[in-house]
């Protein structure tokens, strides 16, 4: 059926690569998980995860990889700005470029999961981002007396409380960007379009009866303050679109 697909759109002038398949086998494919795909004459091994877009897709729906992805990612995003993270400018500066730069790098994705505030994922990120901080507050081991140094565990417990209050201070706590993210209309809509008796949501029956193209120029038109100028050359319509309908319109249409 593949190579069906392949052949049927190279006909049409559209040629795919295959070096760039990826196939995923989950539990359920019994002996074809051990087998090989052969799409023109291209072997596509079985992949247990791949990362599309920046997020990690798998075949048992474990969201475990996609968070540890966001991290590893977000610490290379630290590294390419450690300079001025870990500057000598303001502290408050600092922590506002952080949540502008390796903040959106670490929740990408994640407001689609379904990962509670509790559960190891979450504590994995407010880790990641306690870790990151403390290096921009250049915490050290504090000196005892003139031979010892102060114990190890005692500094991870220092130095990360006083990370942890400075986060809190300058609220840019992750786990509180990721709920925010989860709560956010537009993801709501997104993965609950029905509702528990599969009616149609109502925001999403309100949005979708026009095109997003259509919401985005009446954004535009409704920020025009104008006056109702007809056009002139469509039969005396009004500029803006809602002036077009009569004052009891809505009325017309309960009826």
């Amino acid at each position: 059926m593949t190579n069906d697909v392949f052949h049927t759109l190279a006909g049409l002038g559209l040629s795919l690569n295959p070096d760039k398949i990826k196939w995923i086998a989950n539990r359920h494919s019994g002996i074809l998980k051990n087998q090989a795909l052969i799409v023109c004459n291209v072997k596509v091994c079985k992949s247990d995860a791949f990362v599309a877009l920046g997020s990690v897709i798998t075949a048992d729906l474990k969201e475990g990889p996609a968070y540890m992805h966001r991290i590893s990612q977000s610490w290379r995003c630290y590294q390419k700005w450690a300079t001025v993270l870990a500057s000598n400018a303001p502290l408050d500066v600092r922590l506002t470029f952080w949540s502008r730069t390796v903040l959106p790098s670490l929740l990408w994705g994640l407001q689609t999961t379904r990962a509670q505030k509790l559960d190891g994922a979450f504590k994995k990120l407010l880790s990641c981002q306690k870790y990151q901080v403390r290096r921009m507050l250049k915490c050290k081991r504090r000196p005892i007396n003139e031979h010892e140094m102060e114990p190890w565990l005692d500094y991870q417990i220092r130095s990360l409380r006083t990370a942890s209050a400075v986060i809190e201070r300058a609220q840019i706590n992750v786990l509180t960007k990721l709920q925010d993210l989860k709560r956010s209309w537009a993801g709501h809509i997104a993965r609950f379009g029905v509702g528990p008796n599969k009616e149609t949501h109502p925001l999403k029956a309100i949005l979708a009866w026009r095109s997003l193209a259509w919401w985005q120029d009446q954004s535009f038109y409704n920020k025009l303050r104008w006056s109702p100028i007809k056009h002139s050359a469509q039969q005396g319509r009004p500029r803006r679109w809602e002036q077009q309908f009569s004052s009891n319109w809505m009325l017309a249409l309960q009826e």
